[in-house]
């Protein structure tokens, strides 16, 4: 659905240049949930806002839904933006005008003109979202994550291909976070759209996310599933975001602390794997000695997920044979130290 190929954007700030997005390439496959996670300042706001030229390219390719986006006419990308609808961290909605005549605004701009249609297409866009008895207020009689629901019903309104949400749960708290990211996952199973979340939260990623490209200094510095993203973080930035969304402790702090001997070696259980008793079998059957140095137990969107981080002894053939054992029956192993 989306592909960035080669991206190139620099602002011109004073008598200097700063490089917002450096060497891009994605590809968001349709009716995917893509999350964009990064520091403020890592170019992440930007590149969202490339995909529907909000902000130009200086070079490189942004196709969307198979079309060039950078060689698009006015008219051109006027018919692209009705496919592409976008929510915002602060709403951006009329405050003198009611929740449905907000949500009115892209279909007048699309040229609807019978009034019946108008009051038919809101009042179902509010069902969706959840405001059906909102209809008739005014934002300022909203909550933050009221306002919200009308942003994505405004965004939805002409029925786009692709929803961009640029920090849309930045400015709410927890409980109304996770009642928004439910609706976006439910619009995004029941109406198959393309979703690109932008986002500084690894939470937000792991609750609905497919698959995720984490961003620093104007580059994508790793990108992959989210729960191979989460579970095996490679780059520096992600170990550190994935780190401050677990709350626990990288390696290092865990050999620094642990009062142990032993080899380390770390677990990792995947879907039905993560209720398996494995573990217990590879000491049942191969007597493997361990003391347990780290572990979580969670959820990526829908996937269970465990990671345990071992020093594990006794002779060399039982460690080899224990752990043989689990990764015969789908653990992956990892030897650490």
């Amino acid at each position: 659905m989306i592909r960035l190929e080669h991206v190139y954007k620099t602002y011109h700030i004073a008598d200097r240049q700063v490089a917002a997005v450096r060497d891009v390439s994605l590809h968001i496959k349709a009716g995917e949930v893509f999350g964009v996670v990064g520091h403020s300042g890592a170019g992440k706001s930007t590149l969202v806002r490339l995909i529907n030229r909000l902000e130009s390219a200086e070079s490189g390719n942004v196709v969307v839904d198979g079309e060039q986006v950078g060689s698009l006419d006015a008219e051109g990308l006027r018919a692209l933006r009705m496919r592409v609808g976008m929510i915002f961290q602060h709403f951006n909605l009329l405050g003198s005008r009611t929740v449905a005549q907000n949500v009115a605004i892209p279909l007048r701009v699309a040229g609807w003109k019978d009034a019946a249609k108008i009051n038919a297409r809101i009042d179902e866009l509010l069902e969706l979202v959840g405001l059906a008895d909102q209809r008739n207020k005014y934002p300022g009689q909203l909550s933050g994550g009221q306002k919200q629901r009308v942003g994505i019903a405004r965004a939805l309104a002409n029925s786009p291909k692709v929803l961009l949400c640029d920090e849309a749960t930045s400015a709410l708290d927890p409980q109304t976070t996770r009642s928004v990211l439910e609706l976006l996952l439910q619009i995004n199973q029941k109406l198959g759209l393309t979703i690109v979340l932008i986002t500084h939260e690894m939470d937000v990623v792991r609750t609905i996310c497919d698959r995720v490209a984490v961003m620093d200094s104007g580059e994508v510095v790793e990108s992959g599933e989210v729960a191979q993203v989460f579970l095996h973080p490679k780059h520096p930035t992600t170990r550190m975001f994935v780190q401050e969304a677990e709350h626990f402790e990288g390696l290092d702090e865990v050999l620094a602390t642990a009062r142990t001997s032993g080899r380390i070696v770390r677990l990792t259980f995947v879907g039905n794997d993560a209720y398996a008793p494995h573990l217990a079998r590879a000491v049942r059957d191969h007597g493997l000695d361990f003391t347990i140095l780290a572990g979580r137990i969670e959820r990526i969107k829908n996937t269970p997920c465990g990671q345990l981080t071992l020093a594990v002894q006794g002779d060399e053939a039982t460690q080899q044979q224990a752990l043989a054992h689990l990764e015969k029956n789908g653990v992956t192993v990892e030897w650490l130290q």
